[in-house]
Order: C-alpha cells, then structure tokens, then sequence
C-alpha cells in the first residue's frame, strides 16, 4: 500500500521558449493534457516569476506555470520522464519538480456520509 501513497508534485512549466518567444497556448494545454491523462488531473497554480543563476553568473528571470499533480509513489519515474519530455519540448537544459515525499494527499469525497464523525458524534 506504502508503494502507492499518493505523493504531491509541483512542476514549473517554462512560459517563454530560450528565444524570448512565448508558449503556444495549444502546445502549453497539451502539457496540462499529458498530466491530466497520465496522473488523473492537474491543477495549474498560476504563472510565477522563477530567477536563476547561469553558468555565465548571469541571473535569468523568466515566467513559469506552476502546477500541482497528485502523483502514485510507484508513479514518481513517469512524473520525472514527463517533465523531462516537457522540457525537451520546450528547450530547456533543466525542468523545476518537486516530490513531497512527507507530505500525504487525501482525496475526500463530500458525498459519504461521515459527517457524524465532525460533528463529534462518532462513536
């Protein structure tokens, strides 16, 4: 069961191409598309400004897409090929993820009737 602990994932999709153009709103859909059929859905976060160092001392700034999905522990290598595959697609030398493999996600279904367990009357 441990083996399939579902695991939250953060992955920064790049907005902007290494050539200053933009992410093609149809290619950037399908990055979420690839995410939602692989792992069952994504939530993007919005659009945040990353910084980094280059190997020239340069800081770079650029727009990324942040986006959470809910990832099977056994799934951890396909969320990292998928990353890898939407670097590659998008020029990049490296892809931002992050596995949180301490934290545990919950998915709760609002129609089961457990609400005696809130309200304190569970047994």
């Amino acid at each position: 069961m441990a083996k399939d602990k579902p695991i939250p994932c953060l992955i920064h999709i790049p907005c902007t191409m290494p050539n200053g153009s933009d992410i093609d709103p149809e290619q950037m859909n399908s990055f979420l598309e690839l995410l939602d059929r692989q792992f069952g859905g994504s939530t993007p976060l919005g659009v945040v400004d990353g910084r980094w160092v280059a190997p020239d001392g340069q800081t770079v700034a650029e727009k990324m897409l942040r986006v959470e999905v809910t990832v099977k522990k056994s799934q951890i290598p396909a969320f990292e090929k998928v990353a890898k595959v939407i670097g590659r697609q998008t020029k990049q030398e490296v892809m931002y993820v992050v596995i949180n493999y301490q934290a545990e996600t919950r998915f709760l279904f609002v129609e089961e009737d457990d609400d005696d367990a809130a309200r304190g009357t569970a047994g």
